[in-house]
């Protein structure tokens, strides 16, 4: 690529030969105790209740996407960046792709309470890209966590359950407890 040149970065369905290069990125990149198993994921797809997607850089695979889909939401339930693409915006770009993508859906999506430093640079990370927090905050397969979404909007936790059941199926049920609504400070 020629130094001036903009990189060209898309997100697109995920092609049969990237699917090696997809299932290590996300085994890599996400705990087993936040992890489905990947066939669910694959299985759910094929249904249409999820999409697969690959970041791509310049034509090569860069990271991977996973959303669920159910009404007027769209959970974004994976974002990863490969190790040799991190650290160079293609995250930001890949949100606003995902925006794109979605473009009548509220995006929102499940971080861990941040208690690491790791997961507060999550958090900021998403917070600086406007996906803000929505004051909902769950336990799920044990882990504390807080729902955001773009811009902050509201993510009722009946609409969330139901996306949850319809897209995951009962893999989840009896996983995810409601643990309070604080609602967010936007000053």
């Amino acid at each position: 690529m020629a130094q001036n040149q903009t990189p060209d970065i898309r997100l697109e369905p995920v092609l049969t030969e990237e699917l090696p290069a997809y299932e290590a990125l996300y085994l890599e990149a996400f705990p087993a105790s936040e992890r489905k198993p990947f066939s669910l994921l694959q299985t759910r797809a094929q249904e249409g209740k999820a999409e697969l997607l690959s970041i791509r850089f310049d034509g090569a695979f860069a990271g991977l996407a996973v959303t669920l889909l159910h009404g007027p939401y769209v959970l974004v339930d994976y974002l990863a960046v490969a190790p040799d693409f991190r650290n160079h915006g293609i995250g930001a770009v890949a949100l606003n792709l995902l925006r794109a993508r979605y473009p009548r859906r509220i995006l929102f999506l499940e971080i861990e309470e941040p208690e690491t430093e790791l997961q507060a640079r999550r958090r900021n990370f998403y917070i600086r890209n406007g996906i803000l927090p929505t004051g909902l905050a769950v336990t799920l397969f044990g882990v504390p966590m807080l729902i955001l979404s773009d811009g902050g909007q509201n993510v009722p936790y009946d609409d969330y359950i139901a996306l949850l059941l319809y897209a995951a199926g009962p893999y989840t049920k009896g996983h995810v407890a409601f643990r309070g609504f604080t609602p967010p400070d936007r000053t």
